[in-house]
């Protein structure tokens, strides 16, 4: 009997240092960095953009009409032989915060800003083309709050006939 007892206390001594193996071993909540896309993983650009696991979201090549909020860093890729167009203002926010733009196209009305940057974020963007919709001396806000990183020279402002 003393036998017996011996190997239940054994079983549930390894029993006990698996489960706190376990536990050390899942920390806290990883969350891992993917590529998302749209259409596709997400139907919308805002929903990648809420999706933590998205680090970088692939657009296809279609207009999408959103006006974008991103307060975190994160990429966003239009397809490589065209343009994704995005029918509404980015705004991103945020100190820490750095937003990738690649071939990507912003329309907005001249009362909006195109792309605004604020609180310390910063824009990276390759590709971009900016369009404002209602007529000639749009100034669109750009430039605000020292956003830009790198050369605008690949930026090409214009307007819609």
């Amino acid at each position: 009997m003393h036998e017996q007892s011996a190997v239940r206390t054994s079983a549930r001594l390894w029993t006990t240092v698996l489960a706190a193996f376990a536990i050390v071993g899942m920390g806290a909540p990883q969350i891992r960095a993917d590529t998302c896309t749209v259409p596709g993983s997400h139907s919308t650009i805002n929903s990648a953009i809420d999706d933590p696991v998205c680090t970088e979201v692939e657009l296809d090549a279609l207009v999408y009409d959103e006006t974008l909020d991103v307060a975190r860093s994160i990429d966003l890729i239009g397809p490589p032989a065209a343009s994704a167009e995005i029918n509404g203002p980015v705004r991103v926010a945020g100190s820490g915060t750095t937003v990738r733009l690649e071939r990507l196209i912003v329309t907005t009305d001249c009362d909006a800003q195109a792309v605004l940057a604020r609180d310390g974020a910063q824009v990276d963007a390759s590709e971009l083309d900016v369009v404002f919709a209602d007529g000639a001396g749009c100034l669109g806000g750009l430039f605000l709050d020292g956003f830009e990183v790198g050369t605008t020279a690949a930026w090409v402002a214009q307007v819609s006939p």
